[in-house]
Parts: structure tokens; C-alpha cells; sequence
């Protein structure tokens, strides 16, 4: 799928075929577009017209990632998903109240 192989600073199959939370679907409606990054790597969401996008890089004319929305979230993989994303069944439930308590970034080390 992602034909910009220098672009992608992961290298794990495993981790770029799996969707991934890379903001929050509230947070990106305010600011329309933002950067991120995913697996060391550059990618811009951005709302269109059509729902949400995702590229590699810095600009849309970027390599197209596939993009999910669940849970209230905007989900993306650098790959290409072996399966859906998850189910959480609660979540659908009529007296559940779901909320996103704020998104902050974070410098982090595995």
C-alpha cells in the first residue's frame, strides 16, 4: 500500500498491518487538519468533505492511508489491516455514556 518505503521509520509487519488511535474525531472537526506521528513516522489528518483522511508526510498529496472511524476515534495503519478494528460491545449499549476525556501529547520511550 505505501509506495514512499523511506517515509515509514517502522519496520515491524506486525505493527504497521494493525490499526492504530491517531486522534480523536471531536479534536479534528475543531482544527480540520493535523499532524501526528505514527510508528516514527509523519502523517497529516485532515477532515474533508467526505469524513477523515490520512496521509504520510506532511502534505495530502501524500501516500492515501486507509482510515476507520470507532469509538469516537480516527484510526489508521501504515499497512494493510488483516482485520477489522476491534468490537468493544459495550460501548453500543443505550445506557452507556462514552466520552473523550481531552487528548494530550505525550514524549514517551518503549
Amino acid at each position: 500500500m505505501i509506495s514512499e518505503l523511506s517515509k515509514i521509520g517502522c519496520t515491524d509487519q506486525v505493527a504497521l498491518n494493525d490499526w492504530h488511535v491517531v486522534g480523536a474525531v471531536a479534536d479534528l472537526l475543531k482544527c480540520r487538519t493535523r499532524r501526528t506521528r505514527l510508528l516514527d513516522t509523519e502523517i497529516t489528518l485532515m477532515w474533508a468533505d467526505t469524513g477523515p483522511k490520512a496521509f504520510v508526510g506532511h502534505e495530502a498529496a501524500g501516500t492515501a492511508l486507509p482510515v476507520h472511524l470507532k469509538f469516537g476515534y480516527v484510526w489508521t495503519s501504515l499497512g494493510q489491516p488483516l482485520s477489522p478494528v476491534f468490537d468493544i460491545v459495550e460501548f453500543a449499549e443505550a445506557d452507556r455514556r462514552n466520552m473523550n476525556a481531552a487528548s494530550i501529547g505525550l514524549h514517551v520511550s518503549a
